[in-house]
């Protein structure tokens, strides 16, 4: 790793916030508006569960073209600044044009949904690897991640909500632009940039699976993520079932978004750097069991909507702090000449996990219901929790020592 001076590691957080905010501000968006509108609009839960999927596409696919993205980063210094620039300048452009379509228009929202996806791939590979390299602990910056993406959600999944509500599509689409536009300003002073390496080619996929170490531990995070995967993206139609009016909805993540996210932040950054990213994740997975069986409990019994928008506030801080601890792990499995490379393979096989179990999640719904989603990833948990207990806690050593030989 790279030595990191001060000023450096400000201009890293600084590009980090700005790019966590667009992430935040534009996956909200595409992730919950727009599903949201569609189902209120009378769309059949499959479609939006296949949109979701198509949103997941490029960030299943995006370790096939990491390897690329870290070789141009690697090879010169602030190259990352420009990735990071073009990425954001894309995105705007983006929805500028979905302003001008309909909401009902399938086509241009699958389109676009993959757009950004794709391009906001590409700037956290790039930035994934920069924050690799640099920094020493993950444990603040996942802090920040999670902070800066539930400010954006509150705003690209709450307030879009409410000025599509009022005023339209259109204006709600520009309003997103104008933001976007003015979370790339702070990337034309990044100034932190990773040492070129002399051969960037040897930059490659085979080379992250020659880890004996690594390999175990993304066998071992992807089957501990399989609970929750078939009902969280698909959260936000539960509660569209249920009743709630997309403006309560809306008004709720835009008035609790930001503070539920800085808490979640904060909180996860605290546990993390207090007992490891390893315990605070077998934390965060009894307490997804705990929220499970509130579903479970709000599905059986007529609960008032003051229940349901509890549940929706304390789910994003608890999925939002465990993200923190997700991250983290993720990071130290990828230390390394190629971070980017590695730390991307691991997200897109768990986007890869959660856009598969997300479809089945949402069949699942239109045939059985909801109560037998919520019963299957309640079992399904129960097991992650033991077995990351008993091969990620108890077996700890032994990964580490496993890491330490395959380096040598």
């Amino acid at each position: 790793m790279n030595k990191t001076d001060s000023k450096e590691i400000v201009w890293i957080f600084l590009a980090c916030m700005s790019l966590f905010l667009t992430m935040g501000v534009v996956s909200a968006f595409t992730a919950q508006s727009i599903p949201m509108i569609l189902r209120s609009n009378g769309r059949d839960i499959t479609d939006i569960g296949w949109l979701l999927y198509i949103k997941s596409i490029a960030w299943m696919v995006q370790f096939l073209y990491s390897p690329f993205v870290e070789r141009y980063r690697r090879a010169k210094s602030h190259r990352t600044r420009a990735i990071l620039i073009l990425s954001n300048t894309l995105i705007s452009l983006g929805l500028g044009v979905l302003s001008l379509t309909s909401p009902n228009n399938f086509i241009s929202l699958g389109l676009f949904e993959f757009m950004t996806s794709f391009v906001l791939s590409v700037s956290a590979i790039a930035l994934s690897g920069l924050m690799i390299d640099k920094l020493k602990n993950f444990a603040y910056v996942n802090a920040l991640r999670m902070f800066s993406n539930g400010l954006g959600m509150a705003i690209g999944g709450g307030a879009s909500l409410i000025v599509f509500y009022h005023y339209g599509w259109k204006i709600s689409s520009l309003a997103l632009m104008a933001i976007v536009i003015v979370l790339t300003l702070p990337l034309f002073f990044l100034q932190a940039n990773s040492k070129p390496i002399e051969n960037p080619n040897e930059i490659s996929l085979f080379k992250s699976f020659k880890s004996i170490a690594f390999r175990k531990n993304i066998c071992l995070l992807m089957f501990c993520q399989i609970g929750i995967a078939p009902f969280i993206y698909i959260t936000s139609s539960y509660f569209v079932d249920k009743n709630i009016s997309l403006d309560t909805i809306g008004a709720v993540q835009a008035t609790y978004g930001a503070g539920v996210m800085t808490i979640s932040g904060i909180l996860g950054g605290m546990i993390v750097k207090l007992i490891g990213s390893r315990k605070s994740f077998l934390l965060f997975l009894g307490l997804d069991f705990i929220m499970l069986l509130a579903y479970l409990y709000s599905d059986f019994y007529n609960v008032g909507e003051t229940f349901l928008l509890a549940l929706l506030v304390i789910n994003s801080l608890v999925e939002f702090s465990k993200y923190v601890a997700v991250y983290s792990l993720s990071m130290e499995f990828s230390r390394g000449t190629q971070a980017g490379v590695d730390f991307s393979l691991l997200n897109s096989l768990l986007v890869i996990l959660f856009a598969i179990l997300g479809v089945v999640g949402s069949y699942l719904v239109k045939y059985f219901g909801w109560s037998w989603i919520f019963w299957i990833c309640l079992c399904l948990t129960f097991i992650c929790f033991w077995t990351f207990y008993l091969l990620g806690i108890r077996q700890e050593p032994r990964i580490r020592y496993l890491k330490i030989r395959n380096l040598k």
